[in-house]
């Protein structure tokens, strides 16, 4: 008989499948200022302090928070240090155009949660994984997501320990790719709060960094929709190989949208479309640290402009040309940096029309993400056809803290875990080789073998019948030739 010793914190544990990734942003604050970050923030004072990033707000009731990397897809882990200060709530994860996966935290609960589809932001409808009470103490939130075939398994931590593993089975396509995000909402007392560090393991959506185009044929595309929350949830969509624009109504709203490349600094933006009926809102593209620090452009009935602010909701116009509204059907804007300078140009119809100099610009408006969309308006009908991107990141080799591959470590998770009747073990081994998988009851005996032979590096899984095996705890050993792991699983009737 094969008995197996197993330790005893084996039995105080629950164990997740650790994401496979190739990249990782890292950051501490101790070094780098905020650039390259970007707040949907109206009257935020941000800045770094003793190693930590601090935004306070006597106003702000909702503050969107994007590190400087793009949007990610599959496999991702996401976790923030900190976080401590006077708010009543707030959220990480990813978002795409309509799908959403992450943690909310709304005063002494955190809510694991997903949604498909986001009708409305002001009553959205998601589908909450698990939930759990929040310790006197909290020092990290930590956010997993492994793609296995059409499926997503979410692990979610809180002080690194494990407070729900599950799995959302035929995952939209939506959920596997978006872009990484804060959110910190208000409470009764101005806004307060600060993050230690940030630590997100990742694979880009964009395989080659510099470019990006989107003919819009996908409406789950990882654009991310901000403005007025009660109408860019129907307001702003993708549908007939088309970004739209349409709203209606009798006070003015904004409605934006956020490419997914990223923090950038050179950049240039090409979008063709048209106004499908009445339309008095003006078009704004603008490269932002937050609302009151951005370059921008702006179109107004015949006139397109371009300025920038510092530290001002307004901005400063350096440049300025005539634009044919009934002619025009192209536009192109792009930004180009100097030693101390920044040059903005734009393009009518392919036609070099303006071009202007900010000189000296202060570091925020040196880099940052790309908004685009209207506002000001209470009639807005337009659509694009495509937009096209190239770019310089702002993150590079030099700039990211880590970015390289992350090897696969031996791993395994069941789901479900408790189960009744038969339970999917998946499990990933770095390297190609000899793997045995054997289940054994609490004094070691060995149940049975669920595996013996070859397999190559990466994730595999298995199902097995509990058929009839007894009620109770069991733990499963994964073993190749340089290493081995046990895991516990728990059959209930």
């Amino acid at each position: 008989m094969h008995y197996l010793r197993i330790p005893l914190f084996i039995f105080l544990s629950v164990f997740s499948l650790f994401p496979q990734t190739s990249q990782r942003y890292f950051e501490t604050f101790d070094v780098n200022n905020e650039s390259g970050w970007s707040f949907i923030a109206a009257d935020a004072n941000i800045s770094i302090q003793n190693g930590r990033l601090q935004v306070t707000s006597p106003s702000d009731d909702i503050i969107y928070i994007f590190p400087p990397l793009g949007a990610t897809k599959d496999n991702f882990s996401f976790k923030v240090r900190g976080g401590e200060g006077e708010v009543q709530g707030g959220g990480f994860g990813r978002v795409s155009f309509k799908a959403y996966v992450g943690i909310h935290i709304e005063d002494d609960t955190a809510v694991v949660m997903y949604t498909n589809d986001i009708q409305s932001y002001v009553n959205p409808q998601y589908t909450v994984l698990g939930k759990w009470q929040l310790s006197s103490y909290i020092s990290s939130f930590q956010l997993d997501g492994v793609k296995s075939g059409n499926n997503l398994l979410i692990s979610a931590y809180m002080n690194d320990t494990l407070k729900y593993s599950g799995e959302i089975t035929n995952a939209d396509e939506g959920l596997f790719y978006g872009q990484m995000y804060i959110e910190i909402i208000k409470g009764s007392q101005p806004l307060l709060w600060s993050l230690d560090e940030i630590d997100i393991r990742y694979n880009p959506y964009i395989s080659t960094p510099g470019t990006f185009y989107d003919d819009f044929n996908n409406p789950r595309t990882p654009w991310f929709r901000f403005g007025d929350f009660e109408t860019i949830g129907q307001g702003i969509s993708v549908s007939d190989g088309k970004l739209k624009f349409n709203y209606a109504g009798t006070t003015e709203t904004a409605m934006y949208v956020i490419p997914p490349v990223g923090s950038v600094k050179d950049f240039s933006v090409e979008i063709e479309g048209g106004a499908a009926g009445s339309h008095n809102a003006p078009f704004g593209l603008s490269r932002f640290f937050d609302y009151k620090n951005y370059i921008t452009f702006n179109i107004e009935e015949d006139s397109i402009e371009a300025g920038y602010a510092i530290n001002s909701y307004e901005p400063v116009f350096i440049a300025s040309a005539y634009l044919p509204p009934s002619m025009t059907n192209k536009l192109k804007f792009a930004a180009e940096h100097g030693v101390n300078s920044i040059t903005l140009k734009a393009w009518i119809n392919d036609t070099q029309v303006l071009t202007g100099t900010i000189n000296n610009p202060p570091e925020r408006l040196r880099s940052g993400v790309v908004a685009m969309g209207y506002d000001r308006g209470d009639s807005i009908n337009i659509y694009l056809n495509y937009a096209s991107l190239t770019y310089n990141n702002f993150l590079t080799s030099i700039n990211e803290k880590i970015s390289n591959p992350i090897n696969t470590p031996l791993s395994a998770v069941n789901f479900p875990n408790p189960f009744s009747g038969k339970t999917v073990i998946r499990y990933q081994v770095p390297v190609a080789g000899h793997v045995t998988l054997k289940l054994y009851d609490l004094l070691g005996r060995e149940i049975v073998t669920l595996y013996n032979g070859k397999a190559e590096s990466g994730e595999h899984s298995l199902e097995w019948h509990a058929g009839g095996t007894a009620p109770g705890i069991y733990f499963y050993e994964l073993r190749t030739d340089k290493e081995s792991i046990v895991r516990k699983l728990v059959l209930i009737r």
